[in-house]
């Protein structure tokens, strides 16, 4: 399954080095988008950039977001998580994204806290110990950003996770179950990058009588009852990102 996501490209006062995305202004000052290949090609005015791929996936202990006003970047850590009901309201309201990939290696998780949800007394805990990396982006979707000048949105690819929390009523353990379906995340590949789709907003003929038919297949299933337009605004969203551009 595919899920919309936004693109946001901040500049940083770090150094721009070989390989690194910048602006710079030529002398009609004019601005571009660049992989920095050799910095004595650019005499004049050029600034490093990092880019963050955004999505409205709840935050979480040792997640990093986005404030959308000033674009000031946070982690949720020991200190912020008595605002973690405040922080998620934010987010649904669309005030703050969740960074789910970058090009700044600098993002990093901390894992292994102990702390207390205010909320309810209760302690939590991270699974693991040490320090982990956010997804990175692929080299070839920074290529078509630096071409294209820029690129506000994108679809990536999600996959299922078991939720710890719940009880599990699949007792032949297959998997994905539906007792998990809102626990996708996005899938993260064996370099750590994230899969990458364009989106896709015309469709042919045949591609549309393949659509109806899935859904007039999942209806006579039975996954859709009458009544229920989330359910089947749900499964619409989910098929036509069957779609999307690979």
């Amino acid at each position: 399954m595919k899920s919309l996501c936004k693109v946001v490209m901040l500049p940083t006062e770090e150094k721009a080095n070989k390989n690194d995305i910048v602006t710079y202004e030529d002398y009609k000052c004019c601005t571009y988008i660049t992989i920095l290949k050799d910095i004595s090609c650019y005499t004049g005015y050029h600034t490093k950039q990092h880019i963050h791929i955004l999505s409205d996936d709840k935050i979480e202990v040792g997640d990093w977001f986005i404030w959308m006003n000033n674009k000031q970047i946070c982690c949720l850590d020991e200190l912020l998580i008595k605002d973690i009901e405040k922080i998620n309201t934010h987010l649904k309201n669309g005030d703050i994204y969740k960074i789910i990939a970058t090009t700044d290696s600098s993002l990093t998780k901390e894992y292994g806290f102990e702390t207390l949800n205010p909320n309810t007394n209760e302690e939590i805990k991270v699974m693991q110990t040490g320090k982990g990396s956010i997804p990175r982006i692929p080299d070839n979707f920074l290529k078509e950003y630096c071409e294209k000048g820029g690129i506000h949105e994108v679809m990536v690819e999600y996959e299922r996770h078991c939720d710890t929390t719940r009880t599990c009523h699949n007792p032949k353990g297959n998997y994905p179950c539906d007792t998990c379906y809102d626990q996708a995340k996005p899938k993260v590949n064996t370099d750590n990058t994230i899969s990458i789709y364009p989106i896709k907003d015309n469709w042919n003929r045949e591609e549309v009588k393949s659509f109806a038919f899935k859904i007039a297949v999942e209806f006579a299933k039975g996954d859709i009852r009458p009544g229920y337009g989330d359910d089947l605004e749900k499964l619409i969203e989910e098929k036509l990102d069957g779609f999307c551009l690979s």
